[in-house]
């Protein structure tokens, strides 16, 4: 008796665990503007569900979807690309040349720098005895040229990886890595600009060498004021060095890298929100779509769709109270003595026009949810009762009503046919009749049935 008591506190117990809900996608796929036109979506309460945008081009709109329903208003944006520097790459690749400012005299003869050049790496600086200033002016030429060779040389990568980027925004699916382009690039670049450093190291130590081994004679014109230039052009060449790592920094590059893989994941060209819980009886669903960039003349999109609650099917019991209009016949005896003998007569007694009981229904039906999360159902209802009026007796109650209530609780009205023995005159007792012994049987037990209204408690399962 106890585990069945156990068992049957278990099954109260769980009727009030909320069921795991199911999860739905809402999709709209943007490759065809009329693909949300007559969405119509209903979701019972406690539903999760998801808003998917489908063809969207995220490196080019920014999505802000927001929903309202009848107890929160929550907003779901992008990425905003706001705290990275969208126009780096247009930003790097501009005025680069003209911010390196280095000359050497015009008295130089130039006529040897090509052999030079194709030497340099092969064989260390060496001045020529014959005039080694000269030679270290030459090598200055070839620098000049090697930088404005590495800048063109960048400016023509950087504007490959800008139509590249420029390439990713318009058609949001490319097919190949912005991420790993800019990638290849900067180690190339960065591959050119340690060879450009290490001559540039090679001729400072040179200048340097010859300062100190010719003291004396550069203290003197016409070598002092040669010095002087070629110092003068050694300090702007170190500045233009700081301004061309500056640019392949980890600082600068990180990011571009960045940005190029946000741009990367876009791939998909598909945006689904975390998963919401429909909470009321409708929720009001806007899809705002907005170009990232004012210059990129795109225009803004809007919708909004609804999505109601579905009219849910529902089971429950619960007991209730009721009042029928079953109830027994009541006579009595009186006894009349006269000289001869005593006789009996049977009279009616005034009947009871109602009966009050109590009764188990099962209900099933359809309810509506308001925005106020009260619930309005209505059912037919079936189930067993007893009387509890003088004598208690078995009814079956067969009806249907309505419920108001709120989650699994609610408050359920009643009404219909009730069935059930009632007490009526026996039909060995006639109308006027007159027995010389008291009858011991006025009634006897008959099925009937009437009408009933109940009103009680009902949880839903």
């Amino acid at each position: 008796m106890k585990k069945l008591f156990h068992c049957f506190l278990l099954f109260i117990l769980l009727s009030f665990v909320n069921p795991v809900k199911g999860q739905q996608i809402i999709q709209i796929d943007l490759s065809d503007t009329a693909s949300h036109l007559g969405l119509k979506k209903k979701l019972k309460t406690g539903d999760w569900y998801q808003i998917r945008l489908k063809n969207i081009n995220l490196n080019a709109y920014k999505v802000d979807v927001t929903t309202a329903d009848s107890f929160y208003t929550f907003s779901l944006k992008t990425p905003s690309f706001e705290d990275l520097p969208t126009d780096l790459i247009s930003t790097l690749a501009s005025d680069l040349v003209s911010s390196i400012d280095i000359s050497v005299s015009e008295d130089i003869d130039k006529g040897n720098t090509e052999s030079i050049l194709k030497g340099w790496n092969l064989t260390p600086l060496i001045t020529t005895k014959s005039n080694p200033l000269s030679s270290l002016k030459q090598t200055a030429l070839i620098i000049e040229q090697e930088i404005i060779r590495f800048t063109n040389s960048y400016n023509t990568n950087m504007l490959e990886v800008a139509s590249k980027r420029n390439e990713a925004i318009v058609n949001g699916k490319t097919g190949w890595s912005l991420h790993n382009l800019i990638r290849t690039k900067t180690e190339e670049l960065r591959t050119e600009l340690e060879s450009l450093n290490q001559m540039i190291k090679l001729h400072l130590l040179a200048v340097n060498d010859y300062k100190t081994q010719n003291v004396a004679a550069i203290s003197k014109d016409p070598l002092k004021s040669e010095i002087q230039k070629l110092e003068t052009f050694n300090a702007e060449l170190v500045k233009s060095q700081d301004k061309l790592n500056e640019v392949l920094s980890v600082a600068t590059i990180s990011p571009m890298l960045l940005q190029s893989r946000f741009i990367d994941n876009n791939e998909t060209m598909t945006y689904t929100t975390m998963p919401q819980r429909f909470n009321g009886s409708k929720a009001t669903v806007s899809v705002v779509l907005t170009p990232r960039d004012s210059s990129y003349l795109l225009n803004s999109y809007s919708t909004k769709f609804v999505i109601e609650q579905k009219k849910g099917f529902y089971f429950g019991t619960g007991l209730s109270f009721y009042v029928s209009g079953l109830s027994d016949e009541s006579f009595s005896t009186v006894k009349e003595t006269s000289a001869t003998d005593t006789t009996y007569s049977v009279v009616a007694e005034d009947p009871a026009e109602f009966e009050v009981g109590i009764s188990s229904l099962l209900r099933a039906g359809l309810h509506h949810q308001f925005d106020n999360s009260l619930e309005l159902g209505g059912h037919l209802s079936f189930g067993p009762g007893i009387s509890i009026s003088e004598k208690v007796r078995p009814r079956i109650l067969l009806g249907a009503g309505v419920s108001v209530g709120s989650g699994k609780h609610a408050l359920s009205i009643d009404g219909g046919l009730i069935m059930g023995p009632v007490q009526q005159k026996s039909n060995s007792i006639n109308d006027g009749a007159r027995f010389s012994e008291r009858p011991e049987r006025l009634t006897v037990s008959t099925p009937k049935g009437s009408w009933f209204f109940s009103f009680g408690y009902m949880l839903k399962f």
